[in-house]
């Protein structure tokens, strides 16, 4: 993504962090384009933590959506997969389809609690993906349907 849909995903994710922030919830971002990068929130107020999330932000994440990955990496992050918690991705889900493996990584973690949130910038997303998610909001150019409270 680049431009406008990008920008975007960075609105959302900062909105995010803050709401995040007010229910002293931990928060992982995890940027998926061409690499991994991972930026563990816990205390936002932190001028240290506030810079990490500035240059996380500031950054590019052009490349390609290689969901998939990006699937299994967060599931990876804790030997529980994420249990009870709540995997969010924000992509425009032009992305090659999920394997049987990952399909099952997906459904074990549901039932261990996990929930799965989609938002798709744009229309063109994946649907075998999309409909995997526990819920899905799809925002599509016209960008007037945006509703942000910062």
């Amino acid at each position: 993504m680049h431009g406008a849909p990008e920008a975007l995903s960075k609105a959302i994710v900062l909105n995010i962090i803050k709401n995040a922030t007010k229910e002293k919830r931990e928060i992982l971002v995890i940027s998926f384009s061409i690499t991994f990068e991972t930026l563990k929130i816990k205390n936002p107020e932190k001028a240290d933590e506030m810079q990490e999330i500035i240059d996380f932000l500031s950054s590019s994440f052009h490349g390609g959506t290689d969901i998939a990955s990006a699937i299994d990496h967060a599931l990876s992050i804790s030997p529980s997969g994420l249990s009870s918690a709540d995997v969010l991705i924000i992509s425009d889900f032009v992305s090659q389809e999920l394997s049987k493996n990952t399909i099952k990584a997906i459904d074990k973690a549901k039932r261990h609690g996990t929930r799965f949130f989609a938002i798709a910038v744009g229309e063109r997303g994946n649907n075998q993906i999309l409909r995997l998610m526990d819920e899905t909001e799809i925002i599509s150019r016209s960008w007037e349907s945006v509703k942000l409270e910062f």
